[in-house]
């Protein structure tokens, strides 16, 4: 279990990590040594101590030393060299026959064992007595002769009566005079008719058959596999009494439900709400075949009606199998089952031969898919994510922003440790797996422990399991530390709710932001089935990127998911990056639900089902400026009907009117869904801001009762900001003292609506700069492109290098959108990246501190210099920092390199006095990254000695620092290049250039400036009318340029163009435009 155990929080199993762990711990000690997990207890064994050769079997009783039967221990007899060697477990009366089979003379050994008890050890005796009778041989007759009836083929079957006769033997060394035999059983399907018989002498070492036979009857309904047992209780008429087992098989048919599917429903599937006939297969596993069987479905679930319970199999061989093909069941399944949700029906199977036997069917309704939810685990806990679209319990990701109204927790997380605070007060109710919790332990690795812990893991591992605290609740169990970021809490009355949220952490892997909460509901306030409190996850920013190497880093990704208070019970949404088919992979701005199953109720009882929006533009979202048509769909979560159901929605949001306010339903029946018959209508404002949530309340009626619900609407519009700049000055790319230039300006669409007729005005008061060309039409600017812009201007000979220019952009669009964005103009040098190729440290203002001055080395990663630690003693430092204007946000990155005492010596890397990260030992070069916010930042570089030893070349270097962006240059790299048009009258400027949601467009000459991060790409080309011109794995570096071009040739229309319809095949015919026509076809 260790080594499998170790397999499942390690599967890659780490540079062999895993397999060196299995074989010291198997080196330490016999895997099969019983390990103690209480004080040890005694039991005891009853056995006979003396027992004759011919003994068949050897009755043990094993009890504590209360006298209380004990279940399950392992009883084992050993003689020789395995004359007797049988094993079994005791059951439920602490009992077991061993079948020993003793046929030599000897000691055996016999030994018990059991988990938390000591051990038996005891012996019995094999060896001649007096008188030992015991049975021999026994035969069976069913030959429909005397009193037997059956098929003669000497096997007992079902609805036989058997003829049994027993051959007794003498195993002593005396006669056995006046020897009677009586059979008896338990079986409760056997009917013993005659169950004695005379015997007489027997002599010594001689056997004896009875001059009558035994009667039984076997019930019809035994199935095949099953065995009798008789007991044989032997006396001899001076009061010596014995008794003997003998086990007879039943061969039979044997029965069970081995498949099933939905001929007449698509894909086999009966899916929630719908009927379908089943038809089910039956396996025959016994040795004997059965005819006209017959089936009776039955289930105790109230969301599975049977509609038709009959059905008809027909004969089924030995090893064979049959269907219900003739003759189906036909069932209903509830229209809130959720997908994938098994059920087990019970069916009753006979014949009129008396074959009659009942089986479970296991039937699954639907199929899941990644718009499922999770779930459930074995408590009843399911996991809905903002993709379950189709659920009224899908979650909405709604960040609620608490890090300037919370109560900072103050933890302090370095990484490869953890930091905890306990929240003494929750003022809700907080239940989860039944338990009720007024306080919490919080983690700086991401997890809470209702209850409180001690503990602050950060090797996070699968859920539920033993390592971490339970109970657990993680949203991202990961290895974090705090950098610039901090944990909060919130209690917020007015909803009854907790809020947790890890604001700006960093991830320990390449120091990548993580920031996430938690929502805990008020259990009384937010009714679920279980009475259990809802919990939410909501990530704003995550990147679940730890892959680690084992050991210095944990790795395996982060684990997601919850854990009862036993550590037994858990729902796990993921762990090492992998998901189950029902759960959405992690990523920025969205939500996830955890909560139990949907709530069962006996009169009507209406939900929200969902939401879908009928807009102008046809994109099913609520857009600026748009008329927006709802349709609210109700859920009947009661059994029985709701009647004449009316609706009126309200809501005050400034941001929208509500021009149509009330819909008639038509009567929803228990388990199903309605959607209103006319729709509800609103208006969204053209100044709404994107992203924002509109509340509605919809207050339902029926003829049975009245409810009031909530949804909230999304609200998009475009939000165009400056996201890059390119400076084209045909030289280095810098906007020199006197230099006139083209600016290409990347936009970024972070919005979710589109943009039309958009145009970019660029202005300006700086005084050492003109713009020549200032303003850029884009036309459609779509939701999450970044598309450019091309402006010219001149800088004047009087300004400064270092000057900085700031420019605003004006950005306007159809329905009002107006939007100003600023970037800057940096003059001459811009402190981008520092490689030290000057050779010394003038290029920044740079700052040294400490016991010594850092030096320009020639141990570089790049060029021909680098950075490296001044020569300091023990207990010393030596410092180097350079404190800058940060104005975006962003990375920054560099290489390092350290030759050190291990542990103990270290590099160490600070941003205005937070420790990001520290390396010891010997460490090659390698380029770390770690975020910046943007503001002034003072960036430390300190190489920090301990009291005693130096080891290897006792300091550390850097080089290649690239810093965040200044104004959105450093952290981009650049195509470029021309775009041709060959024929055809299209205009170049319309044509997009570019990859995924970064698009471009080229000016009048067909030029065009591309910014991207670094990467690889594979580029388009296209313009409607022309070939689309493809340019694949182009390498893109920061602040780097590639020129890549493009040429794009005009198509001319097929002429003669006919289809033709295949069933799902449609097939295209036209013949070519040109002298010899080519005939084309092609299939989709």
């Amino acid at each position: 279990r260790g080594k499998l155990a170790l397999f499942e929080h390690y599967p890659q199993n780490p540079g062999g990590h895993v397999d060196n762990f299995t074989h010291m711990n198997s080196l330490m000690g016999d895997p099969g040594v019983e390990l103690w997990t209480g004080i040890p207890q005694e039991l005891l064994a009853d056995y006979e101590t003396q027992i004759s050769p011919g003994t068949t079997y050897l009755e043990v009783t094993v009890t504590d030393d209360s006298g209380t039967p004990l279940e399950n221990a392992w009883v084992t007899a050993l003689m020789g060299n395995d004359d007797i060697f049988v094993s079994g477990y005791t059951n439920e009366d602490g009992s077991i026959m061993l079948e020993i089979n003793a046929e030599v003379e000897g000691s055996a050994d016999l030994t018990v064992t059991k988990h938390d008890y000591i051990p038996h050890l005891g012996e019995f005796d094999v060896g001649e007595v007096d008188r030992f009778v015991n049975v021999l041989e026994y035969t069976i007759d069913d030959d429909n002769i005397g009193d037997s009836s059956g098929n003669d083929d000497g096997i007992v079957n079902p609805g036989e009566t058997i003829e049994l006769t027993l051959n007794l033997k003498n195993f002593g060394t005396m006669t056995a005079n006046g020897v009677e035999a009586t059979i008896s059983t338990n079986d409760d399907f056997i009917t013993i008719i005659d169950d004695s018989e005379i015997y007489g002498d027997i002599a010594a070492g001689t056997s004896v058959s009875c001059s009558e036979d035994y009667d039984f009857f076997v019930d019809p309904s035994v199935i095949g596999g099953m065995e009798i047992i008789l007991a044989v209780n032997i006396e001899d008429n001076i009061g010596n009494q014995w008794t003997d087992y003998v086990t007879i098989p039943v061969e039979g048919a044997n029965l069970y439900a081995s498949d099933f599917d939905f001929p007449n429903n698509p894909g086999g599937i009966l899916n929630p709400g719908a009927t379908g006939q089943l038809e089910i297969t039956i396996d025959n596993v016994g040795t004997v075949g059965t005819d006209n069987i017959y089936g009776v479905l039955s289930s105790d679930n109230s969301w599975i009606t049977i509609e038709d319970d009959q059905a008809f199999f027909g004969s089924v061989a030995a090893g064979g199998q049959a269907t219900c093909t003739s003759d189906r069941f036909e069932i209903t399944a509830a229209a809130m089952i959720i997908p994938g949700s098994q059920f087990v029906l019970e069916m009753q199977l006979y014949n009129a031969d008396g074959f009659d036997n009942t089986v479970s069917v296991m039937i699954e309704i639907g199929e899941t898919e990644i718009t499922d939810p999770l779930g459930p685990d074995a408590y009843g806990y399911y996991a809905y994510d903002d993709g379950d679209t189709n659920y009224y319990n899908v979650p909405i990701y709604d960040w609620v922003e608490i890090n300037t109204i919370g109560t900072n927790l103050n933890l302090n997380d370095p990484g490869d440790t953890g930091d905890i605070e306990t929240i003494d007060e929750l003022f809700i109710t907080f239940r989860m797996y039944g338990e009720e919790y007024n306080t919490a332990t919080v983690c700086s690795n991401g997890w809470i422990a209702p209850g409180g812990s001690t503990q602050a893991s950060f090797m996070n591992s699968p859920i539920p399991g033993p390592q971490g605290p339970s109970p657990m609740i993680a949203p991202f169990w990961d290895d974090l530390k705090t950098g610039n970021g901090d944990v909060y809490w919130y209690y917020d009355s007015s909803l009854h709710i907790v809020i947790i949220e890890w604001d700006h952490m960093q991830n320990d892997h390449n120091n990548a932001e993580e920031t996430f909460q938690i929502i805990i509901y008020d259990a009384n306030f937010y009714p679920t089935a279980t009475g259990d409190s809802e919990i939410k996850f909501q990530y704003k920013v995550i990147n679940n990127i730890n892959s680690g190497s084992y050991p210095s880093q944990h790795g395996q990704y982060a684990t997601v998911g919850i854990e009862d208070h036993t550590g037994l019970r858990g729902l796990e949404y993921s762990f090492n990056n992998a998901y189950p088919s029902t759960a959405k992979p992690l990523q920025d701005e969205m939500a996830i639900l955890i909560t139990g199953p949907p709530i069962q109720f006996e009169l009507p009882y209406l939900v929200l089902g969902g939401i879908t929006l009928n807009d102008e533009n046809g994109n099913g979202l609520a857009d600026f400026g748009e008329i927006v048509n709802i349709n609210v769909m109700l859920n009947n979560l009661g059994e029985s009907s709701a009647t004449g159901v009316t609706a009126v929605i309200t809501g005050s949001d400034p941001n929208t009117t509500i021009t149509q306010n009330s819909a008639s339903y038509n009567n929803i029946t228990g388990n199903a869904s309605g959607t209103n018959i006319t729709p509800f209508t609103i208006e969204i404002a053209e100044d709404c801001p994107d992203g924002h949530i509109a509340p509605f309340i919809i207050d339902v009626s029926s003829n049975e009762d009245n409810w009031q619900l909530h949804f909230t609407i999304e609200l998009n519009a475009p939000n165009i900001n400056f996201s890059s700049i390119y400076i084209n000055d045909g030289d280095d790319g810098i906007l020199d003292p006197g230099e006139t230039a083209d600016i290409y300006v990347s936009y970024l669409n972070e919005g979710g609506a589109d943009a039309y007729n958009t145009v970019a005005e660029i202005i300006t008061s700086d005084p050492y700069t003109t713009i020549n060309s200032s303003v850029h039409d884009f036309g459609i600017f779509n939701a999450g492109t970044t598309m450019t812009a091309l402006y010219n201007v001149s800088i004047s000979s009087s300004a400064s290098v270092g000057h900085v220019a700031a420019v605003s952009a004006n950005i306007s669009a159809d329905t009002n959108y107006f939007n100003s964005t600023e970037f800057v103009l940096q003059i001459g040098f811009a402190y981008t990246n520092e490689g030290f190729e000057s050779g010394d440290f003038e290029s920044l203002d740079w700052v040294m501190g400490g016991s010594a001055d850092w030096i320009i080395s020639t141990d570089a990663i790049e060029g021909t210099y680098s950075a490296q630690s001044g020569d300091i003693g023990n207990s010393q430092h030596s410092e180097l920092s350079v404190t800058l204007d940060i104005l975006d946000d962003g990375d920054i990155s560099f290489y390092r390199k350290v030759s050190s005492e291990g542990y103990w010596d270290y590099l160490e890397f600070y941003i205005n006095g937070n420790l990001q990260e520290e390396w010891s030992g010997t460490i090659g070069w390698g380029q770390v990254t770690f975020p910046v916010q943007a503001g002034t930042r003072t960036f430390k570089w300190s190489y920090d000695k301990d009291g005693s030893v130096s080891t290897g070349n006792d300091c550390a270097w850097i080089d290649d620092i690239i810093f965040p962006a200044s104004g959105g240059i450093a952290n981009m790299g650049f195509v470029v290049g021309n775009i041709t048009l060959i024929g055809g009258s299209g205009n170049i400027e319309d044509v997009t250039v570019g990859t995924g949601l970064n698009i471009t467009h080229p000016d009048i000459n067909g030029e065009y400036v591309l910014p991207l991060p670094s990467g690889t790409y594979d580029l388009t080309a296209e313009l409607d009318g022309y070939s689309i011109d493809y340019e694949d794995n182009v390498v893109v570096s920061i602040g780097q340029t590639t020129t890549v071009d493009f040429t794009l040739s005009w198509l001319e229309s097929p002429e003669n163009l006919t289809t033709s319809v295949n069933t799902n095949d449609v097939t295209l015919v036209w013949e070519m435009p040109t002298d010899n026509a080519l005939r084309a076809s092609r299939t989709t």
